[in-house]
C-alpha cells in the first residue's frame, strides 16, 4: 500500500478537451472567471476540473454550486457522484425540499434557496462559488443569491451576456470574474463535440 496522498477527486483519469485545458490554465491564474460554452460543450466537466484543483490547493475548503432549477441540482449530483470520489452522502442539497447539513464540503443549492440560506455558511472556511447558468443570476432578485463570500469563483453559461440590461457587466463580472473562455457552436462542430 502506497503512502502517497491522493491529490485528485476524480475516480479515473479525466480526458479534458483542448478548450477545457486552456480554460483551466486561465482560471488558475486568479481562480475566478466566466466560461461561455455552448450547451453540450462540457461546462460541467470543466467545473469538476476546477473543483479538483481547488481541493488540491485547499483540502479543507468548500464548494457551493448554485443552479436555477431542481433538475440541474439532480444533474450536478449525478455528475459529481459518477466522476469523483464524492458520494451522495458527502454532498449537501439545498432547495426542492432538501435542506442537508452545512458541514459537507460540496453544496448544491438552488438560486432561490441561496437568496435565503447563503448567510448560514461560516465565512472562515475558504469557499469556491460556482454559478451554473450564471446569466440567470444577474437579475436584481437573484443577485442576492450569489452574494456569498468566496475566494474562488466560476460562472458557467452558453449565453452569459444579458441583452435586456447591463447586469452582466455590473453584477456578474464583479462577482464571478472576467471571461476566461468563449467556446461556441462553430468550434464545437469543428471539434466534433456536437452532432
Amino acid at each position: 500500500m502506497s503512502d502517497e496522498k491522493k491529490t485528485t477527486i476524480f475516480t479515473s483519469a479525466p480526458r479534458p478537451r483542448k478548450w477545457q485545458e486552456k480554460a483551466l490554465e486561465s482560471w488558475l491564474k486568479s481562480m475566478s472567471g466566466i466560461a461561455q460554452v455552448v450547451t453540450g460543450g462540457g461546462k460541467t466537466f470543466f467545473a469538476l476540473m476546477c473543483i479538483d484543483k481547488w481541493f488540491e490547493r485547499n483540502p479543507k475548503a468548500r464548494v457551493v454550486i448554485l443552479v436555477p432549477t431542481i433538475a440541474l441540482m439532480d444533474q450536478w449530483t449525478s455528475e459529481i457522484t459518477e466522476n469523483t470520489e464524492f458520494t451522495r452522502e458527502r454532498i449537501s442539497l439545498h432547495g426542492g425540499g432538501w435542506d442537508d447539513s452545512i458541514e459537507n464540503q460540496i453544496h448544491i443549492m438552488s438560486i432561490d434557496s441561496a437568496r435565503k440560506k447563503s448567510q448560514r455558511f461560516d465565512q472562515s472556511t475558504l469557499t469556491f462559488l460556482i454559478v451554473d447558468e450564471c446569466h440567470r443570476a444577474g437579475s436584481a432578485e437573484n443577485r442576492r443569491g450569489i452574494d456569498i463570500a468566496a475566494q474562488g469563483t466560476l460562472g458557467l453559461s452558453a449565453t452569459p451576456e444579458r441583452h435586456s440590461d447591463d447586469f452582466y457587466e455590473t453584477e456578474l463580472i464583479p462577482v464571478l470574474g472576467d471571461p476566461i473562455v468563449r467556446y461556441g457552436y462553430e468550434e464545437a462542430m469543428i471539434d466534433e463535440v456536437l452532432s
